[in-house]
Formats: C-alpha cells, structure tokens, sequence
C-alpha cells in the first residue's frame, strides 16, 4: 500500500493500489516543459512546481496520475524515453516537497531531438502496466512495462509502417494504437508471437489524434477515435467497419472520451474554441466554447487548444490552450 516508505527510492510495485478509476492527461511537449505544477483543489493557488530532472534536450510530452483517489502518484514520459515517478501532493500539506519513488529509461532508444512527441507513454490502472511507444517511424514496437516487478513484460510488435500517434487500453488485455496515416490496430497482450494484431481499421485518412477504448460489455461500442481532419468514428469490434462517422466540420487539435459520462470534447484548429457531444454523436445543445471566451487578457488573437482532459467522475473539463492559460469548465447538468 501507499504511504509506508521513508527512504528516496522505491519499488513502485509497493505503491500500486487496486483502484479502478484512471486519469490520463496528455502535454504536447514545446521544449519547455521540465517542470510540473500542482494546484490546490478548488482554488487557483499555485503551490509548488518541480523540476522533472530530465536532461535539456528533451521535454515532458505525457504527465498522467497513478491512483488518482489515494496517495496519488505523478508519472511524466519526457521525450527521450525516460518516465519519473513522484509522490503527488497529499492535498493538505502546502509545505509537501515531491519525493522521487522510481525513475526508469523505458525507450532509451528515443532520439530526444527530433520533431513529433517522442514517446507516447500510457498507464493502464487495472493492469498496473505502462504501455510505451513512439510516433518515430522507425519506432515500430510497443513496450509494455509491469510496474509490480518494474520490469519489461514483453514487446508488441506494431506491425506498421508508421509511427504511433495514440494508445488506449480496455483495462484487460487489449491495446488500441492510432497512426500517423489514419490507420488503427488493436493488439491482444495474450499473445505470444511476433503479430498480436485481432483487428485492424483503416477508415480515417488523417493523423489518429485520441482513442479511447471501453472495458467490454460496457458500452454499446467498443472504441471511439477521432483524426486531425475533424473526423470522429465509432467501432464496434464484431462489425469490419466504424458503425457510425461524426464531421466536427473544422480540423482538430485534440480530442477527450469522458471515461464514465457519455460525452466527449473536440479541440478545434486555428482558436475555434472546443465542441462537446455525446457518445451518440449527437451534438450537446449549447456546448461550444469560443476561444475568445477563454481570453481573459485581451490577446489580439484566440488561443488554440493544445491538450484536453475529463475529470473521471464529474463532469468537469480542463483545457490548456497555446498562450498558456488553462481553463476549467463545469455542468450544472448530471452526467
């Protein structure tokens, strides 16, 4: 359990909970992004920032929460392969300096410099794992990490010409992974042998920019995904093609699932602001954000939206956007 440890470094497999919520929010890395920052629920106080401690040549490109209802832990994926651990602030300390618990180089072979991302890290709470790989086209497997043992369980070979722009996880034993060319592959980590692929989707032409997949039986579909061109689909694994298509009718930036409430959120290119719908497809009556209503400075121009990411109980939304602000959104409404 969480808590019991003194001393700097640890096994991470002793901080593992079993706790089944999980919350995953990605940063697009701008080569300055070393340092994380935490706020004090409920307010706007900034009550520490903290160095990552990663070399200079690489930024952090995946910050995600490990145990997000007790004793939390802070993971950040920087660009040149490396993934820390940190204890997360408790919520009521202010004076909580981060403690390292574990750090590992889980794709050393990343070259930190180059253009894209690097690494797209995702973890998986059920499973206590981390999936982990690139969008370098010369990248083409997907490391999968056990935290208990913080050792390497296997590697996945992608079986793709191109690099890897997003993953997601059922939380039992399949893995979603989006392209660069559109493409989509799910992969079964059952299977021991060099092509683990069970289905492969090639309906979107555009970069995959978000997936999310669904523990099994529990929606009526099994994945949604959505692509830079503004096109969002939704899959069922039983059937060959996407059983239904949504035109966001502008690019996209980004894109979030509410893991729990039926709806998800669209970034939009060029400052347009984000558009909420439901799992249906149906658009949410009322639900566009303009960007300018974001601009509480009175900047000439409406900032873009650089990442998005549901709240995995309420129905909350955070959006940081390009002139480095970020805003929460809220529904009156019950999910």
């Amino acid at each position: 359990n969480l808590g019991n440890h003194h001393h700097h470094h640890h096994h991470i497999g002793n901080n593992l909970g079993n706790h089944h919520h999980h919350n995953h929010h990605h940063v697009n890395g701008n080569g300055n992004g070393h340092h994380h920052d935490a706020q004090h629920h409920g307010s706007h106080d900034l009550i520490g920032t903290q160095s990552n401690c990663h070399s200079s040549s690489s930024h952090i490109t995946s910050l995600q929460l490990i145990n997000p209802q007790y004793n939390s832990l802070v993971c950040t994926g920087s660009s040149d392969g490396s993934v820390r651990i940190w204890r997360a602030y408790n919520g009521i300390d202010y004076g909580f300096n981060p403690q390292l618990v574990t750090a590992f180089h889980l794709m050393p072979e990343l070259q930190p410099h180059r253009t894209g991302l690097g690494m797209i890290l995702l973890w998986d709470q059920n499973q206590t794992r981390f999936y982990a790989t690139s969008d370098q086209n010369d990248v083409r497997i997907i490391k999968v990490w056990d935290a208990q043992s913080e050792s390497k369980v296997q590697d996945l070979p992608t079986c793709a010409e191109y690099g890897v722009s997003c993953l997601s996880s059922d939380g039992e034993h399949s893995i979603a992974a989006g392209f660069l060319d559109g493409s989509i592959r799910i992969y079964d980590t059952r299977l021991k042998k060099t092509d683990c692929r069970t289905f492969t989707f090639r309906k979107h032409s555009e970069k995959i920019l978000a997936l999310h997949m669904f523990k099994p039986g529990e929606k009526h579909i099994n994945l949604v995904s959505g692509d830079s061109g503004g096109e969002v689909r939704f899959w069922d694994k039983r059937v060959p093609t996407s059983v239904k298509r949504v035109d966001v009718g502008q690019k996209m930036n980004v894109m979030s699932v509410h893991p729990n409430a039926d709806v998800f959120a669209c970034g939009l290119n060029s400052g347009q602001g984000i558009k909420i719908y439901n799992l249906d497809g149906t658009s949410r009556a009322g639900c566009v954000i303009k960007g300018q209503e974001n601009n509480f400075f009175n900047s000439r121009h409406n900032p873009s939206v650089s990442c998005l990411a549901f709240h995995p109980l309420m129905t909350s939304l955070v959006a940081g956007y390009s002139d480095a602000v970020i805003s929460i959104y809220s529904s009156r409404a019950t999910p």
